[in-house]
């Protein structure tokens, strides 16, 4: 039978069913993919590994380990049916424009596709499900060859070896009845699976389409063979393989199974909505002085028309179109409209645009509190445009502030075609809090962005834009602020009789996006990425608010007023540094080598000034992180006074976390009044601290704080346990701080188009990505000692696991001979891939490195009793010629990546080779 041809996509952004085997591998767990393969056997297991060297900001060696990506033949199978529309029919002549009427025939149809990794047949029954005023089911045909030929299908069919990625359609047309009523509801269930499941696995019963894996009725070959063990040779039995089968083998999940409905209304044209989302983060915190009055708060915007209706609704995705507004300053009368209501409390500060189409607008509509109510919403409200690079004097008398679609040609809508557009920025001032502020103080706001479904008719009076409004708010993924319960769009309820003499229809209530006291958080909602503790620290949110109430979620964020502080507490020769928050988390960050969960002690050297006019003492104490559990029990800290005097601290992490002294005196240090002098002097002291991790828990790639605190009580009161004042610095131990991420990409190479899953032929793209995880400065943070990785070298060894191939199912085996393909029992010979000429990238580095490949060849050299891991050291070894081959001798199968300069806290750049499936 002929193979059927893929489907070309009906949208850009079109549903694609979510396809378990696809070989998209990353992060940092261990991972397993399934690919095609014909040469290589099923069941054999391609890993991958990357390991690396560097050196820490003290010359101290570090190691890191990625993950392990491991690509896995074997068979998988899959199947997705999607309705791809519902349409009104005429027997004989096709589909009819219009609305469906009563007694109508209506065509419902079936996009049926393999999303498994082989070769399999589907059975199609002869029946569908429907609902509403339906007399019979017509006729069900198939589309066999993807050429516009329907055939019946009166009996369960098996349609024979579809390939991966292939789809063809199926027509279901039903009858409706003649006393079908305008807004009955008719639908079709092809399949059965609860709730429309895709992919589920298969139970038996009348009404499924399923996979039935290829069998003896299939024609034979000897393409496929049974599933092999590792380094074992079964030759494929011709009378078994089945046409395209790689394994002879059922499918290891299993049969699969999925079903879709369509749904039509009598009566009723499809929706076209406008699907825009708007996404609101907030991006920074800045702490201009002690107090909150003047404390920065910088939030960013994006939208995206998108194309993808959402789950339950029977819109039709369209354009987003302008909306009629009142802008100050413009020729225009219509604008796509992003508003943002100033947070009460701030001021704002300044305006990002992204790009010269888009126009910065504001209102200065009244919030007092006694005229909430000429508080306008943002599509009745009057908005000035401004030019952000002169603003006006002064900004403080904006209410809104907000972002116009004014492009200086071509159309004013946004297409369901065009990109995300981001850029949009947003600084307001807290500045009007009181005289005297009372922390903690809450900022919430929300975004909303405004337009049309409708585009304006000129030769009629009336605006067709305010007939059909489209809104979205922040703080959820859900456009056009879809209810799902309601299948309403917008806050828009057409069914509400318009009155044309007010400017906007009664069906559209939008909120005025102003959060002004606790009832409006409550109603609103929040968005629970909002980091409403400490802003500072995490500002970050993930707009993943409830999907279910149409509105979107406000952003909140909790302003805390650091106290003043006589004394400082820091890094060494660095009292005054200003850590993500303020003076009180300044930190200094080392790396110890992870040792096997063992690092070994790390020193620490703090200073300690006192800024007071008061002679006194200071006393210094380790006290638990803001998360207890940071912290394994039984880690000991030992401070070191200027003195030499050692005292040491055991930590208890369960509860609140306890530091119990185990050795030494208190540790009290005498220090003088502020001498106005900069610098070292007898105001300031120096003293160390050493800490040593140990107990359960401790992993690779991870930090680990421990906060001392500084307790100064003057001379005045004496040494009477009274507070004066206190500061903290954080000294921090990462035990090892340059994380290695590989992931696996297929791509074509010389083999076939790319279905998700490799076939012999194609490449399979390694990246090996490298991150410096610790801690940086941004901002208003000053004087902490951070971590730079330098000399970095990642080493690719391809050959590791023949060591002790059953043992070492992490360790590295793409270059060998897995699955003894060609019967000889040696590892170095047909090897399962090779290198790819010219594949190595070196081009996306961390910025101001460069970087070098060396090549190696050869088999791996085994030491020590089995089981063990090879003993390369390329230092030891001689780089040779780039080359592509199926045996140890002619292609490389090893590569050193050579990272030269300084990767600095957060950097991160990638390597990237190919190696291609044999």
């Amino acid at each position: 039978m002929q193979h059927l041809k893929p489907k070309a996509s009906l949208r850009r952004k079109a549903y694609k069913p979510l396809i378990a085997t696809a070989l998209a591998v990353g992060g940092v767990f261990n991972m397993v993919s399934m690919v095609l393969a014909e040469g290589t056997a099923a069941g054999t297991q391609i890993s991958n590994t990357a390991t690396a060297t560097y050196r820490d900001p003290e010359g101290t060696p570090q190691t890191s380990t990625s993950n392990t990506v491991v690509v896995e033949v074997a068979e998988i199978a899959g199947i997705t049916v999607v309705n791809t529309g519902a349409e009104r029919y005429q027997t004989g002549t096709g589909v009819l424009t219009g609305a469906v009427q009563p007694g109508d025939e209506i065509l419902y149809t079936f996009e049926i596709t393999n999303v498994g990794n082989d070769e399999t047949d589907i059975s199609l029954p002869a029946v569908a499900g429907f609902s509403g005023p339906v007399d019979s089911v017509v006729s069900i045909m198939a589309d066999l060859n993807r050429d516009g030929t329907f055939v019946p299908i009166t009996s369960r069919t098996d349609i024979e070896n579809l390939a991966p990625g292939e789809s063809f359609d199926v027509r279901v047309v039903v009858q409706t009845s003649t006393t079908a009523q305008s807004g009955d509801i008719v639908t079709v269930q092809y399949g059965d699976t609860p709730g429309d499941g895709q992919n589920q696995p298969y139970d038996s019963s009348g009404g499924s389409v399923f996979t039935d894996d290829n069998d003896g009725t299939d024609v034979a070959n000897t393409v496929g063979s049974p599933n092999n063990n590792a380094n074992t040779q079964n030759p494929p039995d011709p009378a078994t393989s089945f046409i395209g089968e790689a394994s002879v083998n059922p499918p290891a999940n299993g049969e699969r199974e999925a079903s879709a409905t369509g749904a039509i209304t009598i009566n009723e044209e499809p929706l076209l909505q406008p699907l825009v989302r708007i996404e609101k983060d907030f991006t920074s915190l800045t702490e201009n002085a002690a107090g909150i009055d003047d404390d920065q708060l910088t939030y960013s915007l994006s939208v995206d028309v998108l194309d993808t209706v959402p789950a339950g609704s029977d819109a039709d995705a369209a354009d987003l179109q302008p909306i009629t507004l009142d802008v100050v300053g413009s020729t225009e009368e219509k604008f796509v409209l992003i508003s943002d209501a100033i947070p009460v409390g701030t001021s704002l500060d300044s305006v990002t645009v992204p790009n010269a189409d888009w126009k910065a607008v504001y209102t200065t509509d009244s919030v007092d509190a006694t005229d909430i109510a000429n508080y306008k919403d943002a599509v009745s409200a009057e908005w000035t445009i401004f030019d952000p690079a002169s603003p006006p004097a002064n900004l403080s008398t904006a209410t809104r502030v907000g972002f116009v679609y004014d492009p200086s040609a071509g159309p004013r809508s946004i297409a369901i075609t065009a990109p995300i557009v981001t850029g949009f920025e947003i600084t307001v001032v807290a500045d009007d809090f009181g005289a005297t502020p009372t922390p903690p103080i809450t900022v919430a706001n929300i975004a909303q962005v405004f337009g049309s479904g409708v585009e304006d008719d000129p030769l009629t009076p009336e605006d067709e834009s305010l007939t059909f409004p489209v809104m979205d708010e922040s703080g959820d993924q859900t456009p056009s602020n879809y209810d799902p319960i309601t299948d309403t769009y917008s806050s828009f309820n057409p069914d509400v009789i318009d009155n044309p003499s007010t400017p906007l229809p009664e069906g559209f209530t939008p909120d005025d996006g102003l959060i002004n006291d606790p009832t409006d958080l409550i109603t609103k909602g929040v968005d629970p990425g909002s980091d409403t503790t400490n802003p500072g620290n995490d500002p970050s949110d993930d707009n993943t608010g409830d999907p279910d109430d149409g509105d979107g979620e406000a952003i909140v964020v909790t302003l805390v007023e650091e106290p003043d502080s006589d004394l400082l507490n820091g890094p060494d020769g660095s009292p005054d540094a200003v850590g993500p928050t303020g003076t009180n988390d300044d930190f200094t960050n080392k790396s110890a080598p992870f040792s096997g969960g063992n690092p070994p002690l790390v020193a620490f050297t703090n200073t300690v000034e006192n800024g007071s006019d008061q002679d006194g003492w200071v006393t210094l104490t380790p006290i638990a992180p803001q998360n207890p559990t940071d912290l394994p029990s039984t880690t000991t800290a030992t401070i070191i006074a200027p003195d030499g005097t050692r005292t040491t601290f055991t930590y208890d992490n369960t509860g609140l976390g306890t530091w119990t002294k185990t050795s030494g005196p208190d540790v009290v240090v005498p220090i003088r009044a502020d001498d106005t002098v900069p610098g070292a002097g007898d105001d300031q002291f120096d003293y160390g601290v050493e800490v040593n991790l140990e107990g359960v828990g401790i992993a690779e790639l991870d930090s680990y704080p421990v906060p001392i605190l500084a307790t100064f009580d003057s001379i005045t009161n004496g040494q009477d346990g009274a507070v004066d004042s206190q500061n903290i610095t954080i000294d921090r131990v990462y035990t090892g701080f340059l994380e290695l991420v590989k992931t696996a990409q297929v791509v074509q190479g010389d083999g076939p188009p790319v279905s998700g899953n490799p076939a012999p032929g194609n490449y399979i793209r390694y990246r090996v990505t490298y991150t410096n995880i610790s801690e940086t400065e941004v901002g208003t943070m000053q004087g902490n000692v951070l971590l730079t990785a330098s000399d970095l070298a990642i080493l690719e060894d391809g050959t590791e696991r023949a060591c002790d191939y059953s043992v070492l199912t992490t360790a590295n085996n793409w270059a060998l001979d897995n699955d003894n393909g060609d019967g000889d029992t040696d590892f170095g010979t047909d090897l399962d891939t090779r290198h790819v000429p010219s594949s190595v990238n070196l081009s996306n580095l961390d910025a101001g490195s460069t970087a070098s490949v060396s090549f190696f060849s050869g088999g791996p050299d085994c030491v020590g009793p089995v089981p063990s891991t090879p003993d390369f050291d390329p230092a030891l070894a001689t780089p040779g010629t780039e080359q592509s081959g199926t045996t140890y001798g002619t292609d490389s199968t090893k590569y050193v990546f050579d990272v030269t300069g300084d990767i600095e806290p957060l950097e991160s750049g990638f390597i990237e080779f190919e190696r291609r499936v044999n």
